[in-house]
């Protein structure tokens, strides 16, 4: 599986009582890293962690409408 940086962008919140000027009206610029484990036309699913009998944890699936940049970051072999 490839290894992916995503920056992608996502609502905020302003919480409290607040003056204009004190609001943050722009999205929330978001960044995750983890195996690509779906891609298609709407979006792409990174996944953490995985065995070898095809289960997952910790997956997070983010609408392509959604990203800026996908970078694929390259990992060398530690062992090497």
């Amino acid at each position: 599986m490839k290894i992916l940086l995503i920056e992608w962008v996502d609502s905020s919140v302003t919480g409290g009582w607040r003056n204009k000027r004190e609001i943050r009206a722009k999205p929330a610029s978001c960044y995750s890293v983890g195996m690509a484990l779906i891609a298609n036309e709407e979006v792409i699913t990174l996944v953490l962690s995985g065995s070898g009998d095809d289960e997952y944890a910790d997956t997070m699936t983010i609408p392509k409408v959604a990203i800026k940049r996908i970078r694929e970051l390259k990992v060398k072999d530690a062992r090497q």
